[in-house]
């Protein structure tokens, strides 16, 4: 299966607001996230009584009314409010099937947000921000598209705009050389394998700050609730988490971007990751390793170029299978990283699993007919060609890199 992507982009930018700034935020997301609160709790006692819930349209009619009790809602602009209750309409129909009503929001958790939908301007000194004014910010690149909204957060002790712009759409490719297709196995020991015998080593980031992250916990649980101590502590410990996301971000981006530079058509697995994660053995590595996050990175890296991301069928035998003669050892197991076929082939289990992803990726999209594949030395006119350094042979030996080391 191809996967695609919206061609939108979001940039997250911090901001420089003044103190008056500073507090006029907080008032914004703090009416923002009040009004959420109430809105849910309305839809809730309306489909307690009628059966039936309270959508967009329904809640928005209720602001004018709110905002003549309570005169500090006014000051907040009404296209956030209405947003708000925009964001709740839309959580509410994406979750009520599976988990029930949306949660209730917390003012402790210093992360208020609010969106502004329009009326705002942009430069590259700061944002305008209606009610608020120009508030100071330094983009650290070129926004590239037309600005759809702007989304305001509470990064602890930080604030962050959040620009969504809307690309122009890139044409997909339809015609691409056997050399830009690559296919790639994650894992836990090493991050990813592909299947040019390339090995990248899990940076594991959550591991290596564990042991600061447990005595941050410690005296944050000994900590009298509802303290200044403890709202010290419980800073510090977020702190904390976010640099080892930003941390598993900053490695993850830098890995797409470079396997993207070199290769058109990446194939990866279908992975259940939810249904993995019931394996308490190995929940804690798999999460912190953040798949789901890499493989998103990676097909939105491709949405830019016009490359293709295909999707594996999760039940397809890529370790199992030999990719010399495609026989099964169905005697495989987890623990085994290399093994022997009956056909004299020696195979390690993350490389052997690559090979075959790529295989399985090339067999898709012969069948859906949608691109041509072409072999390496031909073009589409069927003249030769040379394939730059930047392509790795399948032959090649097999290596463990960092990513600083990365040549791909």
């Amino acid at each position: 299966m191809i996967n695609t992507f919206m061609a939108n982009k979001a940039y997250t930018i911090r901001l420089n607001p003044t103190k008056e700034q500073e507090q006029q935020l907080k008032q914004t997301a703090g009416s923002a996230r009040w009004l959420w609160n109430q809105s849910l709790d309305a839809t809730k006692q309306a489909h307690k009584e009628t059966g039936k819930f309270l959508f967009q349209y329904d809640l928005n009619k209720r602001i004018p009314e709110l905002r003549k009790r309570h005169d500090w809602l006014a000051e907040a602009n009404s296209q956030v409010l209405q947003q708000k209750n925009r964001d709740l309409d839309t959580a509410l129909k994406r979750s009520f099937k599976t988990h029930g009503f949306p949660k209730f929001k917390k003012k402790s958790y210093n992360s208020d947000s609010f969106r502004v939908p329009q009326h705002f301007q942009l430069s590259n000194k700061g944002v305008k921000l209606p009610k608020i004014g120009w508030v100071k910010w330094k983009p650290n690149r070129k926004l590239v598209g037309k600005a759809k909204s702007v989304t305001i957060k509470q990064d602890l002790d930080n604030w962050v705009a959040v620009v969504l712009c809307e690309k122009p759409d890139t044409p997909t490719r339809s015609d691409f050389m056997e050399s830009e297709v690559v296919g790639i196995d994650v894992g836990i020991k090493d991050f990813a394998v592909l299947s040019n015998g390339i090995k990248i080593a899990n940076p594991k980031n959550l591991e290596k700050s564990e042991n600061l992250l447990k005595r941050k916990q410690r005296k944050l649980s000994k900590k009298v609730k509802g303290s200044q101590n403890r709202n010290k502590a419980r800073k510090s410990v977020a702190k904390l988490h976010r640099h080892i996301s930003n941390q598993r971000k900053d490695f993850q981006w830098k890995l797409a971007s470079s396997i993207t530079k070199n290769y058109s058509v990446i194939c990866m697995e279908d992975l259940n990751i939810k249904g993995m994660m019931k394996n308490r053995r190995l929940a804690k590595s798999i999460g912190s390793v953040g798949w789901g996050l890499f493989k998103n990175k990676i097909g939105h890296k491709l949405a830019e170029t016009g490359g293709l991301l295909i999707d594996i069928d999760r039940f397809a035998p890529s370790s199992k299978m030999c990719g010399s003669c495609e026989a099964l050892n169905d005697n495989l197991t987890l623990k085994d990283r290399e093994w022997d076929c009956d056909c004299g082939a020696h195979h390690d289990r993350d490389i052997n699993a690559a090979i075959n992803i790529r295989s399985f990726g090339l067999d898709e999209l012969n069948r859906l007919g949608t691109s041509r594949i072409y072999a390496c030395g031909e073009t589409t006119d069927g003249e030769p060609t040379k394939i730059g350094s930047s392509h790795v042979s399948l032959k090649q030996e097999n290596r463990v890199i960092e990513l600083d080391a990365i040549d791909l």
